[in-house]
């Protein structure tokens, strides 16, 4: 067996251990996870056996040569390790201990044809997937079902991208539940940014600094490899709304919400509270909870996953929330999506829920009109939404806002939007805050 030592990335230590299936890490440029799974990929093949082979798979040809080949072979290089090469592709390299490093661009294996020119690359002992976001989702999954088909082989792969938009296969599959904070079955998955680099070049890096100050966009998606697009923003971070930090807030917010906003998906219920500050100068949002399918599963048919998340279950969420903080249960008004007012009505039994007012279009407008909304830092997933949510261009000539992964935001509009006086009932509910009757509007 070769010996190797190489000074690895901390941020990346954990996958030199890994024994799961996917690998994933993602981020901005400079973060340094394509050279640091390039190094885990070298060290595992010096410790494998002869006649096995690593596969190393890029979407264009040019790529693979300048950002997988050659980057392995300086590598090699550097730790003093004697290799075979073969230039040209599919490019090659032979270990000192016969295994094979194999380079192919993903698209010699696009067509209908895809599954027969793959079948060569059967049983690879490991899969490295660089900037998957080009290459399609079956193309992916063929690799990680040709690799490690045999008894006793293993495959692990190892994916990286950068940033990606909600259309992506990427992101149902391992960027959203990683911001909703679930375990995703046999997978670790990392983001990381040019500051957990420890080895660039400052100079390289105060630049970055310095566009980032200058371009927030640019900041966003291209160097903190956040989730998102770069264009066409319904909200523009900075000027319709921002992230206020923890600190900011046990300073300046109320510790009760002037409102909720609740939205009712058929597999997803997120919550979001509506706060000011003591001065009532500025909104402020916050993420409460958040309920999906696999968090209500004891509840569900194990059978039949499609069906609702029951009202009984939210209700238990609410009681939660509220008795944690010590707020009354009639003391706040819930703003819940007016698509299901049976819902509504029963959260109503016990707290104070009302239908929201829905129009999207005159919700953006008030929504614009409140900016900027300051959005807790640990709302996450709200603010990976509001980063995404773009406007869609109609063949009428109108614009409409893209209807995907916006239910946190839909809860944030409901517990902001008010409708207009003219269109305003008016209704009795019980505060209990004060015991006494009180009167609000709402649709």
């Amino acid at each position: 067996m070769t010996e190797a030592e190489i000074e690895i990335n901390e941020a990346f230590e954990e996958f030199l251990s890994s024994t799961v299936t996917e690998n994933v890490a993602y981020g901005g440029s400079g973060s340094g996870k394509t050279t640091a799974f390039l190094q885990i990929m070298i060290l595992k093949g010096l410790q494998d056996r002869p006649k096995s082979f690593s596969l190393f798979v890029q979407q264009d040809v040019a790529g693979v040569r300048s950002d997988l080949y050659e980057p392995v072979k300086d590598i090699l290089d550097g730790l003093g390790v004697k290799y075979m090469a073969k230039d040209s592709s599919p490019f090659e390299i032979i270990l000192p201990n016969k295994h094979r490093l194999i380079f192919i661009s993903a698209a010699t294996s696009a067509g209908a044809d895809a599954v027969e020119r793959m079948k060569k690359y059967s049983n690879a002992t490991r899969v490295m997937v660089n900037e998957a976001t080009g290459l399609e989702e079956a193309t992916y999954i063929m690799l990680l079902n040709r690799a490690g088909r045999s008894i006793g082989n293993n495959c692990q792969a190892y994916i990286t991208f950068n940033p990606i938009s909600d259309t992506s296969w990427i992101a149902p599959r391992w960027v959203v539940p990683y911001l909703e904070g679930k375990t995703i079955p046999d997978t670790i998955v990392k983001h990381s940014t040019f500051e957990d680099n420890a080895f660039l070049n400052p100079a390289w890096v105060e630049r970055l600094r310095q566009e980032a100050e200058n371009n927030p966009n640019y900041a966003r998606v291209y160097l903190r490899g956040e989730l998102g697009h770069a264009e066409g923003l319904v909200f523009e971070e900075g000027r319709h709304w921002m992230i206020c930090t923890d600190e900011e807030w046990r300073k300046n917010v109320q510790s009760k919400p002037l409102a909720i906003g609740l939205d009712h998906g058929r597999h997803r219920i997120p919550a979001v509270g509506i706060f000011t500050d003591t001065l009532q100068s500025k909104i402020y949002a916050r993420a409460l909870f958040y309920l999906s399918d696999e968090s209500v599963k004891g509840i569900l048919d194990e059978n039949d996953l499609t069906h609702n998340i029951t009202t009984p279950k939210i209700i238990s969420k609410f009681r939660e929330v509220y008795d944690r903080n010590g707020w009354e249960h009639k003391s706040i008004v819930i703003y819940g999506d007016s698509a299901n007012p049976e819902k509504n009505e029963e959260i109503n039994a016990e707290f104070c829920c009302v239908n929201a007012y829905k129009p999207i279009e005159y919700g953006i407008d008030r929504m614009m009109s409140k900016a900027p909304i300051m959005i807790h830092e640990d709302s996450k997933l709200l603010i990976a939404q509001l980063r995404m949510y773009s406007w869609e261009e109609r063949t009428d000539g109108k614009r409409i806002p893209v209807k995907s992964f916006e239910d946190f935001i839909d809860a944030l509009r409901y517990g902001v939007v008010r409708p207009p006086a003219s269109n305003a009932k008016t209704v009795r509910v019980r505060l209990k805050a004060d015991y006494r009757q009180s009167r609000i509007k709402h649709i």
